[in-house]
């Protein structure tokens, strides 16, 4: 069924990409917030790359590895001090410009920060395998989580609103600050509480830059609280969970390749997924973009929003075209990107990479329905469809991954993102979706 519907939409193509004058005006707005996005993340990743040299230079490979553990830490410390407020702020203030949660989410977050910064204070010093200065660096980094609370309020404020400029260079003088610094203050031999104490004061910086844009692009917005935390608690609980469930979906393979199969093939996976991965950032941008323009369609009544149709329209399509076409260029240079980026050592990722390269078709309609079914306040399906593509995932892994190895978790990760893209497919047109965006 959901394969007669796919070629029934493609057959409806060249009839249903309607744009009028005012669908251009839209597009071309949210074209140019796409392009802010996708050169925020570019950037980031670019400089952090950078970063990352520098570190594995100046620090070697115990340094780095001690990096990674902390901003592992602090990753999964970012995801539970967040709690989902920062979806429900976006959500909030793109439908209907209304800010009044930012106050409340913020406290929400500190106060979870400071469980979270409490806790790693405590269990620091019993953590397998980490020596003093390691735990003595975590502990410092930890209290970055408070700077991040302003930053992610304010960030997601900012999205809302479609200032996405000013989301760019948030993003932009957020790793500049951290590259700056350890470039100038770290050196061969530097200690890890040196590296935590500059990367506090670069999250500081971008906070405080945060604040600025907050103040001054966005004048009374959010000023007054609405709402008590337990009602936005239960608000933003789903966003929460589905973090949480987007994380163990994006990394169970990782993990469970380096526990069944070692470090060698792991990173064998990892160097495959790595161009899949940076190759998502225009998905990902497109959609950043949309997100608003999808919250206030819904508030509006999609009936109403014609121009927002059409742009959802041509926005599906491009997603599932781009998706097709990124897939068949990367099985074609497989062979020789793997070498170029890796060398001779890494062959065996070839044939992964040409499996994970297929990821991408149902990558674009998960990004794609999953957006417009968050966009609308429907985050439990999203919840359900990952919770159900993770189990798959997983149990695929533990059958597969003995018997074929590398290619049997590559496998098992294309598998997972077709179920997932037949689930959001089935989803989107329940009853319960009045709105439903999917093109027609």
């Amino acid at each position: 069924m959901t394969l007669k519907l796919i070629l029934t939409r493609l057959a409806q193509v060249p009839h249903m990409v309607h744009i009028t004058g005012d669908s251009l005006a839209l597009g071309s707005r949210v074209g140019r917030n796409t392009l802010w996005l996708f050169f925020a993340r570019l950037g980031s990743q670019g400089l952090m790359l950078v970063f990352t040299l520098v570190i594995a230079a100046r620090l070697g490979e115990a340094g780095l590895g001690a990096y990674a553990f902390m901003s592992a830490v602090l990753f999964l410390g970012n995801v539970f001090t967040t709690f989902g407020t920062d979806m429900v702020i976006l959500r909030s203030v793109a439908a209907a410009q209304d800010a009044s949660l930012v106050p409340t989410a913020l406290l929400l977050q500190l106060i979870l920060s400071v469980v979270f910064i409490a806790l790693v204070f405590a269990v620091g010093p019993a953590l397998p395998n980490q020596g003093h200065d390691a735990v003595l660096g975590l502990q410092v980094f930890s209290l970055a989580l408070i700077p991040m609370a302003f930053y992610t309020v304010i960030s997601a404020a900012l999205r809302g609103n479609e200032r996405m400029d000013s989301y760019l260079w948030l993003n932009l003088v957020q790793v500049l600050a951290q590259l700056g610094l350890v470039w100038a203050f770290i050196r061969p031999g530097s200690s890890l509480l040196i590296l935590a104490l500059m990367l506090l004061f670069a999250q500081t910086a971008s906070a405080l830059l945060a604040a600025y844009f907050y103040m001054t692009q966005l004048p009374g917005v959010g000023r007054k609280s609405s709402g008590s935390l337990a009602a936005l608690i239960a608000a933003a609980a789903p966003m929460a969970f589905l973090s949480i469930l987007k994380v163990l979906y994006q990394r169970i393979n990782v993990l469970l390749l380096s526990s069944m199969a070692g470090a060698e093939v792991t990173g064998y996976y990892s160097a495959a997924l790595r161009p899949v991965e940076a190759l998502q950032v225009g998905h990902v941008a497109l959609l950043g973009a949309l997100f608003p323009v999808m919250a206030r369609s819904h508030a509006g009544g999609r009936a109403g929003n014609p121009r927002s149709n059409d742009l959802f329209s041509l926005a599906w399509w491009l997603l599932l075209v781009a998706g097709g076409l990124i897939a068949l260029s990367l099985t074609l240079v497989a062979d020789p990107l793997v070498n170029l980026l890796y060398g001779p050592a890494f062959e065996p990722a070839i044939p992964a990479l040409r499996l994970l390269a297929w990821t991408f078709i149902p990558f674009s309609v998960n990004i794609y329905l999953s957006s417009e079914l968050l966009s609308s306040g429907q985050e439990r399906k999203v919840a359900f469809a990952f919770s159900v593509s993770l189990i798959l995932l997983f149990s695929l892994n533990l059958a597969w991954i003995p018997r074929w190895g590398l290619l049997g978790a590559s496998l098992a990760a294309f598998a997972a993102e077709v179920v997932q893209a037949g689930i959001f497919m089935y989803l989107i047109r329940r009853p319960a979706d009045e709105f439903s965006q999917l093109p027609r």
